[in-house]
């Protein structure tokens, strides 16, 4: 009888990836959403956003997906009424800060796999999207899960985020423009917003950069890269020179990028 061929991990390189990211925001949750400045303003854009084509505030079934600890999970209760809000995480410790809510369920997993039960009326997310790695084929699983004329309202970063770290460190996520998210959202939404912006905070010091975004639970650089402290001399000297300010201190500059599309 012939052998079978030894059976091969599955997905091996992106389970790595998910466990990497899930470990950086699993420690970053303590600190998050005292550090997440410009993803708080990003959850509340969202909101203003929503309300322009939902003025009525309610939606039967309501999805967020990479809830975290909560940012855009409390101006949704605060803003609209919803009949269930299911909450999504790839971190499952996130579940202990949304234990308080009323009609709120929630799942740790992965935003790109996991199971979609019924039919959505909101499906939104916050600083998240960007880690999806075939966004097109998110939007259609998404549209197949939600009822008809179903909102989604999300949140993600454009080309030219953090740049600064990606010009000195290199190894950034990859970003999609707003006409590469339309592009890929038309086969399944209107479009009625995707627009880009930017938002430049100050620093005192690189190494004060570097621990604003591990506290948010990200590190700007290739995953699982770790610095000698010679190249973690040079990069601060580099950001220094490139990115001062008159003030003595250094940037950072976002690029978020917002949607809002109706299910066709």
């Amino acid at each position: 009888m012939r052998k079978s061929a030894p059976e091969l991990p599955v997905h091996r390189e992106k389970e790595q990836k998910l466990d990497l990211i899930r470990q950086r925001f699993k420690r970053g949750l303590a600190t998050y959403n005292r550090a997440a400045v410009v993803q708080l303003e990003m959850a509340e854009t969202i909101i203003a956003l929503l309300r322009e084509i939902r003025p009525h505030g309610r939606f039967d079934r309501g999805l967020e997906l990479g809830c975290g600890a909560g940012l855009l999970t409390d101006l949704l209760e605060q803003t609209f009424v919803f009949d269930h809000l299911e909450l999504v995480d790839l971190v499952a410790e996130c579940a202990g800060f949304h234990g308080h809510r009323r009609n709120v369920s929630f799942v740790a997993g992965d935003l790109e796999t996991v199971k979609l039960d019924g039919r959505f009326s909101l499906i939104a997310a916050n600083a998240a999207l960007q880690w999806v790695e075939e966004p097109a084929t998110l939007y259609a699983r998404l549209a197949a899960a939600m009822s008809p004329d179903g909102v989604l309202a999300f949140s993600s970063f454009a080309p030219g985020n953090l740049g600064e770290i990606n010009e000195l460190a290199g190894g950034g996520l990859h970003y999609s423009s707003p006409d590469e998210t339309i592009s890929q959202l038309t086969p399944y939404f209107e479009v009625i917003h995707c627009f880009a912006a930017e938002r430049r905070l100050e620093f005192a010091s690189p190494m004060a950069v570097l621990h604003h975004l591990r506290n948010t639970g990200v590190t700007g650089v290739a995953p699982g890269r770790s610095w000698t402290r010679h190249e973690l001399d040079e990069f601060t000297s580099g950001y220094r020179r490139c990115f001062g300010t008159p003030h003595g201190g250094v940037t950072l500059t976002y690029r978020p990028l917002f949607a809002i599309a109706v299910k066709h």
